[in-house]
Order: C-alpha cells, then structure tokens, then sequence
C-alpha cells in the first residue's frame, strides 16, 4: 500500500445566485483508496473572482500541510 495521498483542486462555474451566493466555489478533494471516490476536505471557497477563489483554497491547505 502506498503512503501517497492523492488531492486536487476543483473549481465550479458561478451559480445561479438561487441560493445567495452568486460566486465560483472552490473546494479541496483528497481521494479515498476504501470508498473509491473523491471527498471533501472540509475547505471551501466561495468567491466571485475565480483565481481568487483558487488562491484562497491553495493558501488554506498549504497551512493546513494538505497541499505544496
């Protein structure tokens, strides 16, 4: 088995504002070996710029330790 764990960055389109937000979402995924799929990490981010949404996300899991 292999120490290495997987993650990404994955961004969504702007909303339809239906739920208030009206903003790009930006959400961290680990991938899990047992359940075969990819989850949340618990870090999100709603923005209205798209690379800030990004940056936001990247500058969370790198002090967290979750990203390089």
């Amino acid at each position: 088995m292999s120490d290495k764990i997987d993650r990404k960055i994955q961004l969504h389109s702007i909303d339809d504002g239906n739920d208030g937000y009206n903003c790009y979402c930006c959400i961290l995924l680990e991938w899990s070996d047992k359940a075969e799929t990819w989850f949340n990490t618990g870090i999100v981010v709603r923005d209205i710029d798209p690379i800030m949404a990004m940056k936001r996300v990247i500058k969370i899991a790198t002090s967290r330790n979750l990203w390089k």
